[in-house]
């Protein structure tokens, strides 16, 4: 899918996703890569929703992990899906991500690897106090290694109540998700 139609299922202009950083920039600032040498790469930008709602939220993120921690963030989005554009916006900022909670990693194909990514981040939106304790599922399919999780590929998103607000992948998938080896040299 090319950044045209992600946008037209996304309800969203050009404008808006052009400036998310583009997947293999860093998403954060200052920051000085502390887990390559054993550590695994995530990159996303995805649209993910509330079921039953009207709720949207596009979600980049780009960083390092490794089985405890976790570096790096991005930036959000969160919107209605009402009416015509420009459609009405909820917040937007940025993330940090902190603690790994988990990782199962699944079969790689070349560079890039499947798995699941549960960590614990802290969302900034502007003008209002950050939201911490927030949980990043982060689910990556990878069909040309045969690689299927059992969950739907995409980004879950759950925020800490009261009450607790849960963003989940939409179908079809809008997005990409993808890991890779930190110590694989770079292209």
């Amino acid at each position: 899918m090319d950044r045209r139609e992600f946008l037209k299922r996304a309800g969203v202009g050009s404008v808006a996703l052009s400036s998310l950083p583009l997947l293999g920039e860093r998403a954060w600032a200052d920051s000085k890569p502390r887990i390559r040498e054993s550590g695994k790469i995530f990159h996303f930008l995805v649209l993910s929703a509330v079921p039953d709602t009207t709720d949207r939220l596009i979600i980049a993120g780009d960083g390092e992990f490794n089985a405890f921690v976790a570096e790096g963030g991005g930036s959000f989005d969160h919107f209605k899906a009402e009416g015509s554009p420009p459609l009405p916006l909820v917040a937007t900022g940025t993330w940090t991500a902190h603690d790994v909670l988990r990782f199962k990693a699944l079969a790689k194909h070349g560079v890039f690897q499947a798995g699941i990514l549960v960590m614990r981040a802290t969302f900034h939106p502007q003008g209002k106090p950050p939201v911490n304790n927030v949980t990043v599922k982060v689910v990556c399919n990878l069909g040309p290694a045969g690689a299927d999780t059992g969950q739907e590929e995409g980004v879950t998103v759950r925020f800490p109540g009261p009450p607790p607000v849960t963003f989940e992948p939409v179908m079809p998938t809008v997005g990409v998700t993808v890991f890779s080896n930190a110590n694989e040299p770079e292209c």
